[in-house]
């Protein structure tokens, strides 16, 4: 009987250590994306001015890519489109 309450109380600590374990996870899986999604926007806001139509891939928790596409302007500025703005544009043959 001694033996049986101990192992109950183990199986208790460790099914409440899982839980802590499990929300950390749930933490750093949340810190990693955000730091993932900040880290792609900060290289697209830097990259050089394109000349050339170019598309970039979103980080692959983001399941999106996006196009950029300058606008002529002097400051070198271009236009942040999703694939959907892209593929609409190829259908109607629209060039920006």
């Amino acid at each position: 009987i001694h033996l049986m309450l101990a192992v109950r109380e183990e199986v208790e600590l460790l099914r409440e250590q899982i839980r802590e374990l499990q929300e950390r996870n749930r933490q750093l899986e949340r810190e990693n994306h955000t730091l993932r999604a900040s880290h792609f926007l900060l290289l697209l806001l830097l990259s050089p001015p394109q000349t050339h139509r170019q598309t970039v891939s979103a980080p692959p928790t983001e399941g999106r890519r996006l196009s950029v596409r300058p606008t002529g302007s002097a400051e070198g500025g271009g236009h942040v489109s999703t694939d959907k703005d892209s593929q609409t544009d190829e259908q109607t043959g629209r060039m920006d």
